[in-house]
């Protein structure tokens, strides 16, 4: 016989006669059901609990991105720059977002004027029009009329190339 789970001083095994059979055999399916109903519990308890855990996860990105966005569009009105956005969140990971505190941490870092202008940055004077060449490169030697004419018979693809693009000389040379 087994040990009972649950012990009752006042329960008598041997006072059960017949009905110790069946008393039990409700009791395991009781049991039995309890059982099921615990695991089924236990299951939903842990996908419950992996939802949350994505969920936060979920709130904490977007919320940071939130504020990334709030945070550069008030520097933006502000007149300072959007890359300010950095060391704002990192001085000051838990602050409110709004214009005045923006603004006392731009004081404090000098970033502005004490009228509330921001600092302006010296800009470098733009360098003007740098052209760039995308052709051939280095090799663009004018050709005599007499290169051109040995040319024809020995690559006469180049040749064609050559007048096509303008170097050839065709005026002949005299020779002295």
């Amino acid at each position: 016989m087994t040990t009972p789970l649950f012990t009752d001083p006042d329960y008598d095994d041997e006072d059960s006669g017949d009905g110790e059979e069946s008393g039990a055999s409700e009791a395991n399916a009781s049991f039995k059901d309890l059982r099921k109903a615990y695991n089924r519990a236990e299951k939903e308890r842990k996908a419950l609990e992996a939802e949350a855990i994505d969920l936060r996860t979920f709130k904490a990105t977007t919320v940071e991105k939130e504020r990334a966005v709030q945070l550069e569009v008030i520097l933006k009105e502000s007149g300072l720059s959007p890359k300010h956005a950095t060391l704002f969140t990192k001085l000051n990971p838990e602050a409110e977002i709004t214009p005045e505190t923006v603004l006392g941490f731009a004081k404090e870092y000098d970033l502005v004027k004490s009228d509330g202008e921001g600092v302006e940055v010296p800009e470098k004077p733009a360098s003007g029009f740098n052209p760039v060449s995308t052709g051939v490169g280095g090799d663009l030697k004018t050709y005599t009329r007499e290169e051109l004419d040995v040319l024809v018979y020995t690559n006469p693809d180049l040749a064609n190339k050559l007048i096509q693009e303008g170097r050839v000389e065709l005026t002949r040379t005299k020779k002295a």
